[in-house]
């Protein structure tokens, strides 16, 4: 099981030490439909000190479920072991036993906030990501 840390962010101005937020497991699209523009908009990872208005943005590893799109993405920040664990979780029950996946789920893990807005940004206009970054590995490819 993966923990989750606390963020902390110090205002420069009141030198506060603050807890931003404790990484917030997932967000549901279709049961908090507000987060699914500020999670696009990058709204959902800004945090504005309460002393001076100065706004920061903080990251930290989510899962955005997209109910009604059957898509699931894990953000995970720089730490390549903990997006093996979360990608292998995707086919574990609570014993940790593998299971069969479903099938009509789309799971990524991406490791950071551009290539997060780009799976977004790719399922919103209806693409397939798998087609998308084939195409970005054959342009690389013959440059």
């Amino acid at each position: 099981m993966i923990e989750y840390e606390s963020i902390f962010y110090v205002c420069i101005l009141f030198y506060d030490s603050k807890v931003v937020n404790r990484n917030r497991p997932q967000w549901h699209s279709v049961l908090d439909p507000d987060m699914k523009e500020k999670v696009r908009s990058g709204e959902a990872f800004r945090w504005t000190c309460p002393h001076c208005g100065n706004t920061a943005n903080v990251n930290y590893t989510t899962l955005y479920h997209q109910m009604e799109g059957h898509v699931m993405i894990y953000l995970v920040f720089g730490d390549q072991e903990k997006a093996i664990e979360m990608m292998q979780g995707f086919y574990r029950d609570n014993e940790g036993n593998i299971v069969d996946a479903d099938e009509d789920y789309r799971n990524r893990v991406v490791g950071t906030m551009n290539e997060f807005r780009e799976k977004l940004m790719i399922l919103d206009a209806g693409l397939d990501d798998r087609i998308i970054e084939l195409m970005k590995l054959f342009i690389l490819a013959n440059l």
